[in-house]
Formats: structure tokens, C-alpha cells, sequence
């Protein structure tokens, strides 16, 4: 027993000297290996890293940050309209005189809009009767550029914000066109003037366009040529006229269809 213990506590035999030499050869050639392939990895990212242009080793590298480099600033999108309805806009809308008023208008408007602001042609509209906060508003619109039209801005850019409110006070004492209902409008189009449509979301045009009056701003349709509304319909749907507060007349004009823009114009115009 003795000896087996002394035999199997004994020293490990000695490596043969080929297995030794093997295994350190083995270890050299896998750190040749491993060092190799580091520098073809590091060769590698700088070529594709400077392909990027002049800074892109340095930005790489995080020496080439710059922080007063430009950044690119995007423009806000204009507001749909520069008017705001306080008490002072209010008070000279109020105080304004509608005999100063029919001078300028005489003058400068009538050509298209008619001395009684009676339309002469169906793709302009009328003027007379309408409320003076909607003539105000648009002539407004017209010389800040929020509503689009080459002959309307040049003629709003001829008078200031007093005689805007000169002009509005005239035509808002003016009598209206008469309203012409078109016979045999379809029931839906009605309900479209008077219920709206909640399915789609659309509410009635008469909340806004009555003959009373809606909001501040808003225009009445009555009487208005076909042809003129329709085409403001049309320039919503699409987007081209576009001073329109928070976009509703734009959000509305694109939900309906043009067989309705065309008989909403048709039962509203004459």
C-alpha cells in the first residue's frame, strides 16, 4: 500500500520536449494572428471614416466638435392672419365713418365691386351689407400678404388701417344683394347649411355664415355670385387660399365633395 501511495503522490512526469515546443509556436502564430487582423481592422475604419470628407477622422475621433456650428433653422409657418380682435381694432372699427369711407371706396373699388358694392362680374363679390369686421379682416389679409390676389394687394396697400375701417363702416350700411334661393336644392345640401354633417365631422355653415353673423372676421354668403363662391371653396380645399383661422374653412372645403362645393354655391350665390 505504501508503495502504491508513494508511486501515485510522485512527480508529474516531464513534458517530451516536441509538445512543449509545438505549444509555444502555437501561441506566437495566434498572437500574429490577433495582431494582424487589429490593424487591417484599424486601416480599415480609417479609410472609410475619411471617405466621409475632410473632418471625418477628427469628428471621429472627438477633436473635430464644433459648438458655434451652424444649425439649420427652420422658418415658422406664418399666421393665417395678422388681425387680432382687440378693444382698440374694435373701437376704431366702431368710430369709423362710412362717408369717408365711400369716398375712398368710389375711388379705388368700385370698378370691380360696383359704387354700391354690387359686383360686376360673377367672380367678384359683394360687398354691400357685409359686416364690417369681414371687410376689415380681408383688406387686411390683402396687404399682409395672408390672403393671395396681385390686384387686391396692390389696392389694399393704397389705403391704411383707418380708412380700412372707413371703407368696411360704408358697406356694411349699404343694402345687400338680394338672396335668390335656387329652386330644387337637395335636401342634403340643406342640411349641410343648417345641421351640418356630424358623421364627417362637418358643422352647419350657417353657425358661421348666417345672415347674423358668426365670429368676428367671418363673412355672410348671402347673396354672394355662385361663381365667386365656388371658387373660394375650391381655393380652401386645395389649400390655396389659406387665411383662414386655425385652418377650419380649409379642414371643411377639403372634406366635401365638388358636387357639393357646386351646389353649396349655388344655393348660397345667385
Amino acid at each position: 500500500m505504501s508503495t502504491m501511495g508513494a508511486s501515485m503522490t510522485g512527480p508529474t512526469p516531464p513534458v517530451p520536449e516536441d509538445s512543449s515546443a509545438a505549444s509555444r509556436r502555437w501561441r506566437v502564430w495566434a498572437s500574429v494572428a490577433i495582431g494582424g487582423f487589429t490593424v487591417v481592422a484599424i486601416v480599415f475604419g480609417f479609410f472609410v471614416i475619411s471617405s466621409r470628407g475632410g473632418d471625418g477622422v477628427a469628428d471621429a475621433i472627438g477633436i473635430g466638435h464644433r459648438h458655434d456650428t451652424a444649425v439649420a433653422f427652420v422658418s415658422p409657418v406664418p399666421p393665417p392672419t395678422l388681425v387680432a380682435w382687440t378693444n382698440a381694432t374694435l373701437s376704431m372699427l366702431e368710430a369709423a365713418i362710412p362717408d369717408n369711407g365711400q369716398a375712398v371706396f368710389v375711388q379705388n373699388c368700385a370698378a370691380c365691386h360696383g359704387e354700391n358694392g354690387i359686383a360686376v362680374g360673377p367672380t367678384f363679390p359683394n360687398l354691400a351689407g357685409q359686416h364690417r369686421t369681414a371687410i376689415y379682416k380681408q383688406l387686411r389679409d390683402y396687404s399682409g400678404g395672408q390672403r393671395s390676389s396681385p390686384i387686391m394687394a396692390s389696392m389694399a396697400a393704397l389705403v391704411d388701417d383707418g380708412q380700412m375701417a372707413d371703407i368696411a363702416a360704408y358697406l356694411a350700411s349699404l343694402e345687400p344683394a338680394p338672396q335668390q334661393r335656387a329652386a330644387g336644392t337637395p335636401s342634403d345640401i340643406v342640411a349641410l347649411t343648417t345641421t351640418g354633417d356630424p358623421a364627417r365631422g362637418l358643422p352647419p355653415c350657417g353657425s358661421c355664415h348666417g345672415a347674423r353673423g358668426g365670429p368676428q372676421g367671418t363673412p355672410s354668403l348671402d347673396g354672394q355670385p355662385a361663381g365667386y363662391l365656388q371658387l373660394q371653396l375650391e381655393a380652401f380645399a386645395s389649400g390655396a387660399r389659406g387665411n383662414d383661422i386655425y385652418a377650419l374653412m380649409r379642414t371643411i372645403a377639403a372634406m366635401l365633395t365638388q358636387s357639393e362645393i357646386e351646389q353649396l354655391a349655388g344655393y348660397y350665390g345667385q
